[in-house]
């Protein structure tokens, strides 16, 4: 799952006006992901933001990531 989520969090960089920032954790095998609509600025708060432990299911972070493409 760790995987499709980076994906996402590439194609939402490369092809919307969108940020997204995610970050792998490797000695908790967990990934933490900051959305932040129309891009990233000093003091925004990200508009989705959540963490993910490997063990964990993680398809409603994938639903709500694909959201992101289609709200473009």
């Amino acid at each position: 799952m760790f995987l499709e989520l980076f994906a996402l969090c590439k194609l939402i960089n490369d092809i919307t006006d969108h940020h997204v920032i995610c970050d792998f954790s490797g000695h908790v095998d967990a990934i933490s992901i900051q959305v932040f609509e129309g891009g990233w600025a000093k003091d925004k708060a990200p508009s989705f933001s959540t963490s993910l432990y490997e063990n964990e299911d993680g398809k409603d972070i994938k639903r709500r990531l694909c959201s992101f493409l289609t709200d473009r």
